[in-house]
């Protein structure tokens, strides 16, 4: 694995002279428009700290890629736009990753497990977004007042969603989560939320995450279709809005379902199921950066 950073002059001597060998790479870029052949790359982590000129065009010689992780090097400076990526031709591709970068047009193969890391949540692009989104992580999603995007809907292959909201609802106003009932991983973050949850939901793991100091307030379709539905889930919340826990904890004993309740900081309560609930959404788990590219190496190590 190697890692190319710093001036350009220097990185573009390093890949001439290494490309040919090249199966794993870490590089940044800044004003450099081109790439040399990479055609025995399997795995591409490539950061653009500049414009992207020519590089976007160089990947799609890149035919025994695996992953691919695009990324802006200043995130917080907003999404960067780059050129197309027509990566359909690239039969090896099976997680590319788009992280704070948005092409003008992108095309990939059926078969691919996209993952769209600090998205901007623009509608009319999204209606034409690839049906084989496979994660979505965002911290760029104002305040809800009536309903999420309805192009979660379209994306019908989306299996982890990572959702950053300043506020969702109100009282009087709920928000319903079923554009999102067919997720498998989904967590929801917001300073106040006020959700409404469908009776119907795919949700292996559902973390819900309240931030202080704002107020959390649910609605169940059907509490007991949910208890049974949800394999792990946990619920904070540093105020509570209405009988929403009861009804939940009730429904779970019930059915036999441990669960437990806490306060695990001075200013929030946990609330979680089953007791052995081990939900986590700290490890990335998009599968084309290169930290899930190190730990799957790794893993592979510790299995051989």
């Amino acid at each position: 694995m190697s890692e190319v950073l710093g001036r350009d002059n220097a990185c573009f001597a390093w890949l001439l002279a290494h490309a040919p060998a090249l199966t794993v790479l870490s590089c940044t870029v800044g004003t450099m428009s081109w790439l040399p052949p990479l055609v025995h790359l399997k795995h591409l982590d490539l950061t653009l700290s500049g414009a992207a000129g020519d590089v976007c065009a160089a990947l799609t010689s890149a035919k025994s890629l695996v992953t691919l992780r695009l990324a802006a090097k200043n995130i917080s400076a907003g999404v960067v736009g780059v050129p197309e990526l027509h990566l359909g031709h690239l039969s090896a591709l099976q997680t590319p990753v788009l992280q704070g970068v948005s092409p003008t047009e992108l095309s990939l193969s059926e078969e691919c497990l996209l993952s769209v890391k600090h998205a901007m949540f623009d509608s009319k692009e999204w209606d034409s977004a690839p049906r084989n989104v496979h994660m979505i992580q965002t911290c760029a999603l104002p305040r809800v007042s009536t309903a999420l995007p309805a192009f979660f809907l379209n994306l019908c292959n989306l299996h982890t969603v990572i959702l950053f909201v300043d506020e969702a609802g109100d009282v009087r106003n709920l928000v319903s989560l079923g554009p999102l009932a067919h997720v498998r991983r989904l967590y929801v973050q917001a300073k106040k939320l006020y959700l409404k949850i469908p009776s119907i939901v795919c949700w292996q793991e559902l973390m819900v995450n309240c931030v202080p100091p704002g107020e959390l307030m649910l609605s169940f379709d059907d509490v007991q279709a949910f208890a049974s539905t949800v394999s792990q889930c946990c619920i904070y919340y540093p105020t509570l809005r209405g009988l929403w826990c009861a009804d939940l904890c009730s429904a779970l004993s019930g059915m036999g379902i441990s669960w437990s309740i806490e306060g695990s900081t001075a200013d929030k309560t946990n609330v979680y199921f089953p007791e052995s609930c081990n939900v986590d959404f700290g490890d990335c788990s998009c599968g084309g950066c290169l930290e899930c590219l190190k730990r799957s190496l790794s893993d592979d190590r510790l299995q051989a």
